[in-house]
C-alpha cells in the first residue's frame, strides 16, 4: 500500500528524500483517491525535483571490479 511505501522510504532514506516520497504520495493518494487533482505547480514541483530526490542508481553487474 502506499502507506507501506512510505514507512519504508522514511526507514531507508535520509529525512528529506523520505518527505519527498510521502509529498509524491499525497499527491498521487488526493488524484486517485480522492479524485481531485492535485495543483499543477506542486505536480511540476514534484516532478522537478524527482531525479535529484530519488537519483536512479547504478549497480554494476556482479564480478565487475
Amino acid at each position: 500500500t502506499e502507506g507501506e511505501c512510505a514507512t519504508l522510504a522514511t526507514r531507508h532514506l535520509d529525512a528529506e528524500r523520505g518527505a519527498f516520497v510521502s509529498r509524491l504520495i499525497a499527491l498521487w493518494q488526493l488524484a486517485v483517491y480522492g479524485a481531485r487533482l492535485p495543483d499543477g505547480s506542486d505536480v511540476l514541483a514534484v516532478c522537478d525535483e524527482f531525479n535529484t530526490r530519488l537519483p536512479r542508481r547504478v549497480v554494476a553487474p556482479a564480478g565487475t571490479p
